[in-house]
């Protein structure tokens, strides 16, 4: 199959007679002269401020001189990125000049290194190399690869379907992955009038054996193949990625001049790099459907290689590229003016007629000139050219004229992202901003001009004129070592590029984070932002932390005293969270946050949790979820801090003090012998606690047991009591399951599924029931003293009393509560926390499916949303909390589907 029959194809023919009628334009006249003249052009050395001389032949001066490649005068190699450099406005010709400059260098090293002789053809593959570099980019259309990503990518072309069948369809056939550009420039390559052109090079050049008539298929062949990287044979094998490859003359040539034209670095070496290539023999080599060798079986497969002494070139290649990328070709305002350029195009090309939008013989003759502030006189028909959509297009070729370019708003990337699943963030990526002609593209775009128009309404300002325009820009590259090139070994078999990096250290860019910029038109693009930040939150579930705004470059305090003024319009009564810290910090009393944090310095929770002032800060942050108006959560985190500043918090200090009250009531119960058992098992909190018993110096009268079965042998005299001591107690469940287990009472009808300690023989059954016992508590709720007493009398234990210190029958947010100013603000903190107690219970009682665990249901979930059985209580122990605390102290789980973390189970710092 040669190229040209690809072309015949239903994928390909109507863009190829496009082409070919162009190509008839620009050429037949050109030909004719050349027909009857003959070639007038003369040998010339052309002066390349990158390469130095550049010494031309008769034949590609010939070709350089025609209307096709002169073309390429007006289109830009760079597309926009004048706008940032202002010297990179070079155009394509300059980049041909340089690439027939560098192919025909690699060309001789190549021929030099080459061990076999091709017989094949006389055809001089360093010549077509040279005429191959000239038609490689002749292909392009207006303003490069700006417009070839609208016509390959835009549903708003309406032929877009027809381009992506034809580009996929050829680059099966090739074995490639040809740009749109290259298969143009093929299409080119295997018009009528170059097939024409090199008719007339063959008859008026016989005699050098470039070219003989019945070779110009063969030679057309071989120029379509260099263009995309593909061999048709043996002797072009060696030749085949020379223009386009991992290390091409393509690249050689605009990294070298963009690094000029713009003055950022490219520190390699590329005259050594050049001379280091060489030829290497390959096996399993897997032609394309292109292939047509006619040179025998014993002819080897040669391919171009790199030497081993130069593998370290290969790192400083892809490290260049990588910082031009970053530097230039994805530059956010050389992106901007291509995005905005684009979207121009989308207006102009629904106003194109349709005979013309999808000719490519039309496209071609649109250079970078007639896509400019003139596009309506030259492109839009006459009568629609007061279209909306017309004027829109022309407003943005001004701007950009002008550079008044779109500005950015706020930056996104995963890593500043606030605490959002990957799955979120990648959805929104792949559905919105990857996606500008998607459903959800469109949507999102509609809701942000309705926020923002929202914002503009809450802080009473007056409506644009012009409409709002948003669009997202991508500024993302990778390392080009995912193309292979084999690396020479000397007498050992060579390796490909990517087989060599995997063993030795890679010092280019590698693969760098995508990054994605919202940009927009409007002026006031702190409203945007606060707008964007808003729509995020509340749709997307997506929260981007305050740096996201740097790139837009907003002063100092300007973005916070926005939304401290939007705060107190209420515009952030469903979105509190978005606060940043030092509006936060002024709505309660810093005094107060001090004094919680001192109170609670000596806490050292599981895992090592401490309170501190950034723990504090991030558990009162939490508080923003909720959906409230600015004074009711002023009257929140007031009441959250007032709570904490008036919570027992069982310290050392405190145990010691309220132990040594709690034995002297003990003591007057007239006992000698008081056998002091903690109640519970090693992990329960009263075991950590008798350790604190060491500081009560009233201990005279009581003695410490390990266990019951202990303590049940020597309190056999009147005089004898058992204490069985706990730090405190709410509902009583605990305490008369340990005493049911006691008691060999089967798990399944205990009180609670918790396993404490062992059940007692039966004579020791026998002895407690007959025992003296005192349970003796720090925290005690006296309303459940009777029911803890029937339970223990249901088993039998009788002769029991309880003596406590601190009473917990009063309820946090009870009608005789003295913590809160009002009654209003009493229901204020109670309803809120019990809406966040709830949802936090109910995340950490539920499977991933949403079946409650163990014993928990709906109705328990309820009645513990304020501390189990709802206690309301503030207890804190200095080494763990009790569950009948107020469960959002906690409790860790989730709230609004945002992280919920407890102040007392935080691990942050």
């Amino acid at each position: 199959m040669r190229f040209k029959d690809i072309f015949k194809s239903d994928n390909c023919k109507d863009i190829y007679e496009g082409i070919n009628k162009y190509s008839t334009f620009l050429l037949k006249e050109y030909n004719d002269q050349i027909e009857s003249l003959g070639f007038v052009s003369k040998p010339k050395d052309i002066f390349d401020f990158v390469w130095g001389t550049i010494e031309l032949s008769k034949i590609e001066i010939g070709l350089i001189d025609s209307p096709l490649i002169q073309r390429l005068r007006n289109i830009k190699q760079l597309g926009f990125a004048h706008c940032v450099y202002c010297n990179a406005d070079y155009s394509r010709f300059a980049h041909t000049i340089g690439v027939t400059e560098v192919a025909g260098r690699i060309a001789k090293v190549i021929t030099r290194n080459l061990k076999h002789n091709f017989d094949s053809n006389g055809i001089d593959m360093f010549e077509v190399v040279r005429l191959a570099a000239i038609f490689h980019d002749c292909g392009h259309v207006f303003y490069s690869h700006v417009s070839e990503k609208f016509f390959t990518s835009s549903k708003k072309y309406k032929y877009v379907d027809n381009v992506t069948s034809a580009l996929t369809f050829f680059n099966e056939r090739i074995s490639a992955r040809a740009a749109f550009h290259e298969m143009l420039s093929v299409m080119i390559v295997n018009s009528d009038e170059v097939y024409r052109f090199f008719t007339l090079i063959a008859k008026h050049f016989d005699q050098s054996k470039l070219l003989h008539n019945d070779d110009v298929d063969l030679f057309i062949d071989y120029i379509s193949g260099l263009i995309v990287g593909t061999a048709v044979d043996k002797k072009s094998l060696p030749y085949s990625t020379i223009i386009k490859g991992a290390i091409d003359a393509d690249r050689m040539d605009y990294l070298s001049r963009d690094s000029s034209t713009t003055k950022v670095p490219l520190a390699v070496d590329i005259p050594r790099l050049i001379n280091k290539i060489t030829v290497v023999k390959i096996n399993n080599y897997q032609p394309a459907q292109v292939w047509n060798d006619h040179s025998g079986d014993d002819a080897p497969y040669l391919s171009m290689a790199i030497g081993y002494s130069a593998q370290s070139l290969i790192g400083q290649f892809s490290t260049a590229r990588s910082i031009l990328y970053e530097s230039v070709y994805f530059h956010h305002k050389k992106l901007t003016a291509e995005a905005m350029f684009r979207k121009a195009c989308e207006g102009i090309f629904q106003l194109v007629p349709d005979e013309k939008s999808c000719d490519f013989s039309y496209i071609m003759s649109l250079t970078d000139n007639a896509l400019s502030e003139y596009f309506s006189e030259i492109v839009v028909p006459s009568e629609l050219r007061e279209d909306i959509r017309c004027k829109e297009a022309h407003n943005i070729f001004i701007r950009i004229k002008n550079r008044d370019l779109y500005k950015r708003v706020a930056s996104f990337s995963k890593d500043i992202l606030d605490s959002v699943p990957n799955y979120i963030y990648e959805d929104f990526v792949t559905n919105i901003i990857e996606d500008p002609f998607s459903d959800a593209y469109i949507e999102f775009i509609k809701l942000l001009t309705e926020e923002y128009y929202m914002v503009l309404t809450c802080l009473n300002r007056p409506r644009e004129n012009d409409m709002p325009d948003f669009m997202f820009i991508e500024t993302n590259w990778k390392s080009d070592m995912s193309d292979d090139i084999p690396i020479d070994f000397g007498n050992a078999p060579y390796k490909m590029s990517s087989q060599v990096y995997k063993e030795t250290p890679f010092l280019g860019e590698g693969n760098r984070q995508k990054q994605y910029y919202l940009v927009t038109n409007q002026i006031n693009r702190d409203l945007v932002y606060i707008a964007l930040e808003h729509l995020l939150y509340l749709k997307y579930g997506i929260k981007i932390q305050e740096g996201s705004s740097t790139c837009a470059k907003f002063a100092n305090g300007q973005i916070d005293k926005l939304k401290y003024s939007l705060f107190e319009l209420n515009f952030y009564r469903d979105a509190l969270s978005l606060l940043p810290d030092r509006i936060v910090k002024g709505l309660f009393d810093l005094q107060v946050f001090r004094a919680v944090v001192a109170k609670y310095q000596s806490y050292t929770g599981v895992r090592g949790t401490k309170v501190t002032e950034q723990t504090l800060f991030n558990f009162l942050r939490q508080f923003l979820l909720v959906h409230c108006d600015k004074d009711e959560i002023r009257i929140l985190l007031k009441g959250v801090l007032s709570l904490l500043a008036e919570a027992t918090f069982i310290d050392r200090d405190f145990f010691s003090k309220n132990a040594s009250s709690l034995m002297n009531k003990i003591l007057a119960k007239g006992y000698k012998n008081n056998l002091m058992v903690k109640l519970g098992g090693a992990f329960d909190s009263a075991n950590r606690l008798t350790y604190y018993f060491n500081d009560v110096k009233e201990k005279q009268g009581f003695r410490f047991v390990e266990t019951v079965s202990d303590a049940l042998k020597i309190a056999n005299d009147p005089d004898s009591c058992i204490v069985f001591f706990d730090d405190g107690a709410y509902s009583g469940k605990q305490v008369v399951s340990i005493f049911q287990e006691l008691m060999g009472v089967p798990l399944e009808e205990r009180e609670t599924d918790e396993i404490h300690t062992e059940e007692l023989d039966d004579a020791s059954k026998e002895q407690l029931k007959s025992a003296r016992i005192i349970l003796g508590y720090i925290c005690f709720n006296r309303k459940s003293r009777e029911n803890i007493l029937q339970k223990l009398k249901d088993l039998g234990v009788c002769n029991v009393e309880i003596v406590f210190e601190k009473d917990l029958s009063e309820k946090i947010f009870s009608e005789n509560s003295q913590m809160f100013v009002s009654k209003e603000e009493c229901n204020i903190v109670r309803r809120l926390l019990q809406e966040i107690g709830y949802q936090v219970q109910k995340s950490s009682k539920q499977t991933s499916t949403g079946a409650f665990k163990d014993r928990w249901d709906e109705d328990r979930v309820k009645n513990s949303a304020l501390g189990y059985n709802d206690a309301q209580q503030m207890v804190v122990f200095e080494f763990n909390v009790p569950t009948y605390t107020l469960t959002p102290f906690w409790q860790n789980g989730k709230y609004n589907n945002w992280i919920w973390q407890g102040l007392f189970q935080r691990t942050d710092k």
